[in-house]
């Protein structure tokens, strides 16, 4: 153990040092709040959690605490229900921490985080040097994170496109998934090693993971049968994408907590629209939620067509 140095200071002298005295009070007040102390009462802000994760690759030994703002859609693994999000401090920014497969404490407000929401978490920090990313996780040897609190906040949809009209021209493409259009619906090929099935139609490109394949047999699967545990990507070859229009069946509709990349969902009973990201040329939908409807004997999403209305 190391000995501990003790010096002795004239008073007077620690008084100069330490700013006790008359002005002491002013100068904690105007520091008072510039730094936290990384508790759950006292949350890191995400620019100061960065600063403290670095780039050491080893899980921390201490945990931390973080609050920060819920950016993009986030991941629901719907096994353990625990959520993997990205914290920033103000919407837009590019620094971030991301708090992977972290549950929801009892007592923190809601039992769901959606995009917007602000939230304090709880963990062990690494750099996921492979990914570039700082995040709060687990591993075998620590507990995986906790979220503590959850502020129910708004998306900024901005960053979005919409049904707003504008100057710029837009074309659709629709697929249909019916018996009367069977063969455009059956007329998908397999691609790649993993036998993903792809559907072209003019400038549209959609590919579904190998799951869903008997959906598209010759003796026909309608409507369109979307699995849990699969992904959808619907793309274009030119141009980019304003929304793509769902038109599901009874019982069988999308989720709002499907997890989707470069979009945000708007779900009317059995019709749902997928808005993209601005700018985006590609949507991508994974089939995993969280509390399937009760008369659904199977996690699936089923529509009859979809729309993809593009800028030409």
């Amino acid at each position: 153990m190391k000995a501990k140095l003790i010096f002795v200071v004239p008073l007077m002298l620690f008084a100069l040092l330490t700013g006790c005295g008359a002005n002491s009070g002013a100068n904690q007040n105007d520091n008072k709040g510039s730094n936290h102390l990384g508790t759950k009462e006292d949350p890191y802000t995400i620019k100061e959690a960065l600063e403290v994760i670095g780039k050491e690759t080893s899980f921390s030994k201490e945990e931390i605490f973080i609050k920060g703002i819920v950016t993009g859609t986030p991941y629901l693994n719907t096994t353990y229900h625990s959520y993997s999000v990205y914290l920033v401090d103000e919407v837009g920014d590019k620094q971030n921490v991301q708090v992977y497969s972290a549950t929801i404490d009892d007592k923190a407000g809601y039992d769901a985080v959606l995009e917007g929401d602000t939230i304090i978490a709880g963990g062990h920090y690494t750099y996921y040097a492979s990914k570039n990313q700082p995040e709060l996780a687990g591993s075998q040897d620590v507990p995986y994170p906790v979220i503590y609190k959850i502020e129910r906040g708004k998306p900024d949809y901005s960053q979005y496109e919409s049904e707003e009209e504008n100057e710029r021209e837009t074309a659709s493409v629709t697929i249909d998934f019916t018996e009367d259009n069977h063969d455009e619906a059956a007329n998908w090929e397999t691609i790649g090693k993993n036998s993903c099935y792809v559907i072209t139609k003019g400038v549209v490109k959609i590919v579904n993971d190998p799951g869903s394949q008997y959906s598209f047999s010759p003796d026909g699967h309608y409507p369109y049968r979307f699995y849990v545990g699969t992904y959808l990507h619907m793309s274009v070859t030119s141009g980019k994408i304003k929304y793509v229009t769902f038109n599901t069946v009874n019982n069988y509709p999308f989720k709002e907590s499907m997890p989707i990349t470069n979009g945000r969902y708007e779900i009317n009973g059995n019709v749902t629209k997928t808005f993209a990201k601005i700018g985006a040329d590609t949507i991508k939908i994974h089939n995993s939620y969280y509390g399937q409807t009760k008369d659904v004997p199977v996690k699936q999403v089923r529509w009859t067509s979809l729309t993809v209305t593009y800028y030409v």
